[in-house]
C-alpha cells in the first residue's frame, strides 16, 4: 500500500499552528531517527509531543492539545516514512523543501533535518556511536557537520550539484544506520522513559 504523506508546507504549517518550535524539517528527521532505532512507533504520543511542542516546551507549561485531523496527517507522515525507509530501490527521501526554493533555504532545512535525525536516534536510545562500524561512527560525525549547514551562509551559494550530493550521502547513510542498527523485530520504547535498545 501507497501512503501519501504530508507536503513540507503543510506539515510546516501544522507546526506552525501550534507554535511548536519545529520546522518540517526537523519533525521528519526526529521520526526518521525514531524509526531507524525500530520498525514501530506510538504515533499518537509521538505526534502530540511533536505537533504540541512537548518536547520545546518548560516542564510548567500547560499541555497543547493536538486535533485529530493533525493527529492523521502525522500518521500519514510516519506510515509514508516507514515505506520509504522499507523500499528495497532505496527511495528513501527527506522531507525539504521543493527545488524552487532557494538553496540557502534548502541547505537550513537539512541541516535542521540533521538536528531532528539525532534528537530521534537519541529518543531511541542511540546517544553515542563507538560500538557501532567504523563507517557508522564517520557518519555520525558528518552529521554533526551537517547539523551546522543552518548557520554557514556560505553554503547558500553552492550550487545545485553540491547540495544534491550532501542529501545524496545524507539519505544513503540513514539507510546504512538503520540497516545496521535496527533488526527485523525491535519492541517499542517508551519515547518518554530510558532505551531499551542495548549496544553491543
Amino acid at each position: 500500500m501507497n501512503t501519501a504523506g504530508p507536503q513540507y508546507d503543510e506539515l510546516g504549517a501544522c507546526l506552525d499552528s501550534y507554535d511548536s518550535g519545529m520546522s518540517a524539517a526537523e519533525c521528519h528527521g526526529v521520526v526518521c531517527g525514531l524509526l531507524s532505532t525500530q520498525h514501530t512507533i506510538d504515533e499518537n504520543a509521538l505526534g502530540e509531543q511533536l505537533l504540541g511542542g512537548e518536547f520545546n516546551a518548560a516542564p510548567d507549561d500547560e499541555k497543547v492539545l493536538v486535533h485529530a485531523n493533525d493527529l492523521s496527517m502525522f500518521h500519514r507522515l510516519v506510515a509514508d516514512t516507514i515505506e520509504q525507509l522499507d523500499d528495497p530501490e532505496l527511495g528513501f527521501m527527506p522531507l525539504l523543501p521543493d527545488e524552487d526554493e532557494s538553496a540557502a533555504e534548502r541547505a537550513a532545512a537539512l541541516g535542521q533535518w540533521s538536528e531532528g535525525y539525532l534528537f530521534g536516534l537519541s529518543l531511541g536510545g542511540i546517544k553515542e556511536f563507538s560500538g557501532f562500524s567504523q563507517d557508522l561512527q564517520d557518519f555520525s560525525k558528518d552529521l554533526v557537520q551537517i547539523c551546522n549547514l543552518e548557520a554557514d551562509s556560505a553554503l547558500g551559494e553552492a550550487n545545485e550539484q553540491a547540495l544534491f550530493e550532501v542529501v545524496e550521502y545524507l539519505r544513503m547513510g540513514v539507510l546504512m544506520l538503520r540497516d545496521e542498527v535496527a533488526p527485523p523485530e525491535l519492541p517499542k520504547i517508551d519515547i518518554d522513559g530510558e532505551s531499551k535498545v542495548t549496544l553491543h
